[in-house]
């Protein structure tokens, strides 16, 4: 009976480690290097680092509230198609395979100029050296925003490219009123296929004892 259950316990151990193998991986320690503009007002601050922190996301489920959560261009970028300006530059901190980009377009439950930001299409680049940068998707296209309390990440196709940086130009957002030229963003992640995810976390021990 003993030597069952160690055969058994071989067999979760073994299907586990194949299974983490085949599975992809977020990009871990992304950093903003570079920003258009941020909202920044006392402690409402929707800086460009916030799409690339963990803060307001529950899982795949993001929240509504965007103080600290997600970006948002500063209060002074509302002239006509200020949001065509608007970019984000991210760091992978090494050259890695970009299998896709998972985003969670802005959502932020608020009034004004900020109701319809999210980003709409926009172009996005990659590069090696941060200098040159070659242009990837020229228009991708974003899901809007719920607006909800709930899981509603997209994935982007990235088509295995090798880069170290990757550029985010806004080109449209949701909004349709001349008067809301500003745009945001909650959270972008980088999806590394060959490299498979960490364990966190454990909570039993597959043992024969």
């Amino acid at each position: 009976m003993k030597t069952g259950l160690k055969f058994y316990s071989a067999i979760l151990v073994l299907t586990l480690a194949t299974t983490l193998s085949n599975q992809a991986a977020v990009i871990p320690g992304v950093n903003v290097i570079s920003v258009s503009s941020e909202y920044v007002s006392g402690r409402d601050q929707r800086r460009g680092t916030n799409v690339v922190s963990s803060i307001g996301l529950f899982g795949d489920v993001h929240t509504t509230d965007p103080t600290g959560n997600m970006w948002m261009t500063a209060a002074t970028a509302t002239n006509a198609n200020a949001f065509a300006n608007a970019f984000l530059v991210f760091d992978l901190g090494a050259t890695h395979t970009i299998n896709r980009l998972k985003v969670w377009n802005y959502n932020g439950i608020t009034t004004g100029a900020a109701s319809a930001a999210g980003v709409h299409t926009a172009a996005i680049s990659y590069s090696a050296d941060n200098v040159t940068y070659t242009t990837n998707i020229p228009s991708a296209n974003f899901n809007a925003a719920p607006l909800l309390f709930t899981n509603y990440p997209q994935e982007i196709d990235m088509g295995a490219v090798s880069a170290r940086y990757v550029k985010l130009n806004v080109q449209t957002i949701y909004s349709t009123t001349t008067t809301s030229n500003r745009v945001g963003l909650a959270k972008v992640q980088f999806i590394d296929d060959t490299v498979p995810p960490t364990v966190l976390l454990a909570t039993r021990n597959i043992s024969a004892n």
